[in-house]
């Protein structure tokens, strides 16, 4: 059984077709007692778009967004399990074919910048995995 991702946050627009939600993402050291004098802690406002299945709510309200915990690990997956695979294996068959240094690090950058133009391409697919949900 999935776990539900949950994340308070207020509407701040709302259209026919997205209700867009301001939410505080905090790190897990945010939390702490010690933040104050901690320069590690960190808070930061994301806004996520959700698709507006005439929920019955306004401007300003808060909410709760739910997903399951899977959109988690699709999202680490494509932003960082992928990239590193790419980078060692570039630089990887670059030294199998005994090319220098320079040139296995080019091809290494080069495969990370068409990997993410490839993502952005089909970034509305991507999206269409990575939903949340109003939780009523």
């Amino acid at each position: 059984m999935s776990k539900e991702i949950e994340h308070s946050g207020i509407v701040t627009k709302i259209n026919k077709q997205i209700i867009q939600v301001e939410i505080m993402q905090q790190s897990a050291c945010s939390a702490c007692d010690a933040k104050k004098s901690c320069t590690m802690a960190d808070a930061k406002q994301k806004t996520i778009d959700i698709e507006n299945n005439n929920y019955n709510i306004k401007l300003g309200d808060e909410v709760i967004i739910s997903g399951s915990s899977r959109i988690g690990y699709y999202a680490v997956f494509l932003a960082f399990a992928i990239p590193v695979f790419l980078i060692v294996a570039a630089l990887l068959v670059g030294t199998a074919l005994q090319l220098q240094e320079w040139i296995s690090a080019i091809i290494a950058i080069a495969s990370i910048c068409i990997y993410f133009l490839i993502l952005k391409i089909f970034n509305t697919k991507i999206n269409n995995k990575l939903k949340f949900r109003i939780k009523l």
